[in-house]
């Protein structure tokens, strides 16, 4: 019985430490990058680890995709401040986030991690940089999203927290991109 009880403790202890990290976890100080653009210098900050790269199909040109692109973030209230017409790509970089995009809340768009209250992403001010390219790929057009992000107390001075998308904003991209870009057809 006594082998049998110190087992119990060792897969206890090893399922307790076992686990995938919390999402609320410290991602510790973020790196910053500068970047020139034909307007000017920009600064993004990014993290240790990389946030995926969200991948979807759409049946337009890149050329029509790319010229309804800015389109697509001003009507889900993106405020882009970063574009790249060589590589077609464009988006936010380091913006605190409004506390809606689209007229849904953070939440349903980005996991900070959440308190007995709720959400992080309700409470917290989150500060993300969401970038989308067009690329080529046959007929269509190959939307790549990548987002990532970062969210602290608004009241507090802290760490931040990380945040990862849930894919709702990049399907809401690809999707609005996909219906204006059949408009101009």
């Amino acid at each position: 019985m006594r082998r049998f009880g110190g087992l119990l403790l060792v897969l206890f202890v090893a399922a307790c430490g076992s686990g995938a990290p919390s999402l609320s976890s410290d991602v510790g100080s973020p790196r910053t990058h500068r970047i020139e653009t034909p307007t000017g210098a920009i600064e993004i900050q990014t993290f240790d680890r990389d946030s995926p790269t969200t991948v979807h199909m759409i049946t337009a040109t890149p050329a029509a995709a790319w010229e309804v692109l800015p389109a697509v973030y001003e009507s889900i209230d993106l405020p882009a401040n970063m574009a790249d017409s060589r590589s077609r790509q464009i988006g936010v970089v380091n913006l605190q986030m409004p506390r809606r995009i689209a007229g849904r809340t953070l939440a349903e768009y980005f996991d900070c991690g959440s308190k007995p209250e709720g959400p992080n992403a309700l409470f917290y001010a989150v500060t993300m940089t969401v970038v989308t390219q067009v690329i080529p790929e046959g007929s269509d057009t190959r939307v790549e999203t990548r987002v990532e992000g970062s969210a602290r107390p608004r009241s507090v001075s802290s760490h931040p927290v990380k945040c990862t998308s849930k894919g709702t904003l990049e399907r809401l991209i690809a999707n609005s991109l996909q219906l204006k870009a059949l408009e101009k057809m």
